[in-house]
């Protein structure tokens, strides 16, 4: 049977999966809480072998991350724990320094890995796919040290694909999204208020406004960026942000 050529490559790409699954059962996927990763979890269910996830509270998390996952892990009977890690002890990640990402990412897998090994999974897994960079995603670097296996990297499956994947297999495409100390200048001493504040004021405007949204903090002066279609609808819940605790609300555009 022919099939069409992006056809043909979507089902190369679900073989090569399928190989690496095989070749490394049983495995743990760590989740990020977003597409990508949850789309490889479903592709392992698919493949009907033996593997787990997890998830690492990081007190970072933007709101409803954890529950996201939680909630897909246990509709498809997926193996899911969560393991807590409070990233403000670390001090790169508490005073938000340059190498932040990569000193979190590092304590992450440590983590991951000695539960991994503790529970005999063989190997550690993540969503990193084709179109991710290092100079990007400076975490990157930690996957390589802790010997983190990326299958939709290595099997050359980016974006595109992985959202045909993810409609698919009925998993949420979710857009995009980073740990809450992204939402503050580099050199902020982050403290658990702070982060409190933007991830409340994120999850109270996520309820009224579409499109890609952040709530940055700017010394206590929120700095929201945002569709232009979107602003009227943020003004009107300027006061409730300031009632969380914000001294004065700024919008700036932000493109969908």
């Amino acid at each position: 049977m022919n099939f069409p050529a992006n056809i043909k490559a979507i089902m190369d790409a679900e073989e090569c999966l399928r190989d690496i699954f095989t070749a490394h059962e049983p495995f743990l996927i760590a989740l990020s809480g977003g597409t990508d990763s949850l789309t490889l979890a479903a592709l392992a269910k698919a493949s009907c072998v033996r593997f787990g996830a997890v998830m690492i509270d990081t007190g970072l998390c933007p709101g409803g991350e954890l529950d996201r996952a939680e909630e897909y892990t246990d509709r498809e009977g997926i193996p899911f724990w969560i393991l807590r890690r409070d990233m403000l002890e670390v001090p790169e990640v508490r005073n938000n320094a340059p190498l932040r990402c990569l000193a979190c990412k590092r304590e992450m897998m440590n983590v991951i890995i000695g539960f991994a090994t503790s529970h005999s999974f063989r190997a550690v897994m993540d969503g990193t796919n084709a179109d991710d960079r290092p100079e990007e995603r400076p975490g990157m670097q930690a996957l390589g040290e802790y010997g983190i296996i990326s299958p939709f990297a290595a099997c050359g499956i980016g974006k595109d694909e992985i959202r045909h994947l993810a409609k698919t297999y009925h998993v949420p495409l979710i857009p995009s999204s980073s740990c809450l100390a992204t939402r503050f200048p580099y050199g902020t001493r982050l403290d658990s208020t702070a982060i409190e504040r933007v991830r409340r004021a994120e999850v109270l405007l996520q309820r009224y406004v579409h499109g890609r949204l952040r709530v940055r903090d700017e010394g206590g002066h929120a700095v929201i960026e945002a569709p232009a279609s979107e602003h009227p609808k943020i003004r009107e819940h300027a006061d409730a942000l300031c009632e969380i605790g914000f001294e004065d609300v700024t919008i700036i555009p932000r493109e969908r």
